[in-house]
C-alpha cells in the first residue's frame, strides 16, 4: 500500500523522473516519488473552489511546463495581459473567449504593467535584463514601440506614473531606474521596422545600501508621483525623492524581506508584507 485516504480518490497518473500524482474528491492533488519502489509525498495542494467536481487529469508528452509570472488588467478592464515562459505574452478577453499570444522577449517575461492612461498601451520586462513598450493595435510583427537598453539583471517589475510620462523598473540589481517615456516619439510610423531605443533618465542607488529592491512604485497621484517607494530583502521600506534621488523615509518594522508594499491613495500610510506578517507605517 501507498498511502491510505480518508477522501474518495478519483484518478492516478504516472510522471517523469519517477512521479505520481492522484486526484481525490475534495480536489486535493498529491505529488509522490519513488525511491527504491517505495512512494514518498512530496506536496500537496487543492484546486480552486468552483462548483462542480474534477474527475479527470491530462499530462503533455512534449513535457513543457508553462507558467505564468505577471497579470494585470487593461485601463479598460477589457483585457488581461499575462507574461510567461519562453518570452511570451499572453492577451486575454475578460468578457469575451479570446486570446492572443506573441513572442515579446528572448526569456521568460517576469513583468507586466498595463498603461494608467492608455487601455492600448502595455509594458514588458524579462529575465534579458530589457523593457518593451507595446501597442496592443500593432502586435502582428512583435515590433515594440520602444526597448529599453539591456540593465545587466533580471526585471522583476515595472510600475508607470498617471500620465504614462515615467515608468520605473524594478531589477535583481542594487538599483532602480526610472525612464523618460516622453523621449519616444509620438508620431511613430504605422509599421516600424527598427526597435527605438531610450536611455535611463535616472538611476537610483542608494549609498551603503547592499539591498535587492523589492516592487518599487510611484507614489500616489495626489503627491504628484514625485516619491519612489520600495521594499528591500533586508526587512526595509525606502521612499525615494525622484527630484534629489535621495531617501527621505526609511522604515524598518521587522527582520524579514519586504516583498511588496501599497502606499494609501488618500493618506499618508504604506502597508507592508513579508514573511507571516502585514505591517503598518
Amino acid at each position: 500500500m501507498i498511502a491510505a485516504t480518508d477522501s474518495e480518490l478519483f484518478r492516478c497518473l504516472h510522471l517523469p523522473s519517477e512521479g505520481l500524482v492522484t486526484l481525490s474528491q475534495e480536489k486535493l492533488l498529491r505529488y509522490y516519488i519513488r525511491e527504491r519502489s517505495e512512494y514518498e509525498l512530496t506536496k500537496q495542494f487543492c484546486l480552486p473552489n468552483r462548483e462542480g467536481v474534477v474527475t479527470d487529469l491530462a499530462r503533455s508528452f512534449r513535457g513543457d511546463r508553462e507558467a505564468y509570472f505577471s497579470v494585470r488588467y487593461t485601463l479598460d478592464d477589457e483585457h488581461l495581459v499575462v507574461g510567461g515562459t519562453g518570452g511570451y505574452v499572453n492577451i486575454i478577453g475578460s468578457d469575451h473567449p479570446t486570446c492572443y499570444s506573441f513572442n515579446a522577449h528572448q526569456s521568460d517575461v517576469r513583468a507586466i504593467c498595463c498603461s494608467k492612461a492608455n487601455p492600448h498601451i502595455f509594458y514588458s520586462g524579462s529575465v534579458d535584463g530589457q523593457c518593451k513598450i507595446w501597442d496592443d493595435r500593432s502586435l502582428n510583427d512583435s515590433i515594440p514601440l520602444a526597448i529599453t537598453s539591456r540593465s545587466g539583471y533580471s526585471v522583476t517589475y515595472i510600475d508607470s506614473d498617471s500620465y504614462d510620462r515615467y515608468m520605473v523598473v524594478t531589477t535583481l540589481g542594487e538599483t532602480i531606474d526610472i525612464w523618460d517615456l516622453r523621449r519616444i516619439p509620438e508620431n511613430l510610423p504605422q509599421r516600424q521596422t527598427t526597435e527605438l531605443r531610450f536611455d535611463t533618465a535616472l538611476r537610483i542607488k542608494a549609498k551603503n545600501i547592499l539591498e535587492v529592491f523589492w516592487r518599487a512604485k510611484f507614489s500616489p497621484q495626489r503627491t504628484g508621483h514625485r516619491y519612489i517607494y520600495c521594499g528591500s530583502d533586508g526587512g526595509h521600506i525606502y521612499v525615494f525623492d525622484i527630484l534629489t534621488n535621495q531617501i527621505v523615509r526609511e522604515f524598518r518594522k521587522c527582520r524579514r524581506e519586504v516583498r511588496d508594499c501599497s502606499w494609501h491613495p488618500n493618506d499618508c500610510e504604506i502597508i507592508s508584507v513579508s514573511v507571516g506578517l502585514i505591517n503598518c507605517c
